[in-house]
């Protein structure tokens, strides 16, 4: 099992909805699992364009305790092809409490993508809190395997709400609105938007430079008792201490990997530029080590103490 962990609202971190993206652009999954303690429709929408389009199968099991799931998003989920859709009611004995995504592919069962968290499907959830997620990629057959036996654990614990149900809920819902917006003022809790509201960018626009990426090997390599940042690290601490963009996370035109990716390589091979070039190489911030990576020079150490 491959294992990230995503610290949204860090500094530096990443947002689970980048996290998602990133495999999402590396791999097609056909197939999506959700069981979380709260929904909003916001939250819901930001996952199908994490996705750019929900699979075609799906399914959906969320909690009502508490009544701050909202019934635009049960009503929007049981309108969307292909999904099934559980809830979950627990209380006053216990909570309904999992935030717990799982991608992954009919026809290939080693290949799944598993998301725990603390992270409920909503907008701010998704991007903006401070949360905290351990990914998952599967690397073999068992792998895909412990994911889904863990869904489907919870999935038992929820049932097809009924027409009756899904109005009493509404009634309740309704009730609990001016109760919510009070707590939210009272103690300063930004609220989740409005079902009416557009759904936020999950990822940043633009593209990262070549020089911000050099920046954070330069980082990683400091840090390091000999001064090394291989490949192999920076491809996995990167997406932690960056922002990557839309732009970044897709595929390279020329090469079988994302864009950033690339930049990374660029570093080497921009580095006979002209004299006003600013490429780390040729500036001599980085060395490059053939098949390794990158090792940090002492002007690079210099560099990095005036950042």
């Amino acid at each position: 099992m491959k294992v990230q962990v995503i610290a949204q609202g860090s500094p530096s971190g990443l947002s689970l909805a980048a996290a998602i993206k990133q495999h999402v652009l590396e791999t097609k999954f056909d197939r999506l699992d959700v069981a979380v303690a709260y929904a909003t429709l916001q939250g819901v929408k930001a996952m199908e364009r994490i996705l750019d389009s929900l699979p075609p199968v799906s399914r959906w099991l969320v909690g009502l305790d508490d009544a701050v799931t909202q019934p635009e998003a049960l009503d929007y989920l049981l309108d969307v092809p292909g999904a099934e859709v559980r809830i979950a009611k627990l209380s006053p004995a216990r909570r309904f409490h999992p935030k717990l995504y799982r991608l992954w592919a009919s026809e290939r069962l080693d290949c799944s993508l598993l998301l725990i968290g603390s992270g409920n499907l909503t907008q701010n959830g998704l991007q903006e809190n401070a949360e905290a997620g351990v990914l998952m990629k599967a690397e073999s057959v068992v792998d895909a395997r412990d994911g889904a036996q863990a869904f489907e654990e919870l999935w038992q614990l929820g049932h097809t709400p009924t027409a009756t149900e899904l109005d009493a809920y509404r009634s309740d819902y309704s009730e609990l609105a001016d109760s919510r917006k009070e707590i939210s003022t009272s103690i300063y809790v930004p609220p989740e938007p409005l079902p009416v509201e557009a759904v936020g960018e999950e990822i940043p626009t633009g593209r990262t430079t070549e020089n911000i990426i050099a920046t954070a090997v330069a980082r990683i390599a400091a840090a390091n008792p000999d001064g090394v940042c291989t490949f192999e690290e920076a491809r996995r601490r990167i997406p932690q201490m960056i922002a990557l963009t839309a732009d970044d996370l897709s595929k390279s035109n020329s090469q079988n990997n994302a864009k950033w990716v690339q930049r990374l390589r660029n570093i080497q091979s921009n580095h006979d530029g002209g004299p006003d070039s600013t490429n780390f190489i040729r500036k001599g911030f980085l060395d490059h080590i053939p098949g390794i990576g990158y090792r940090i020079t002492p002007k690079g150490r210099k560099m990095l103490e005036r950042l």
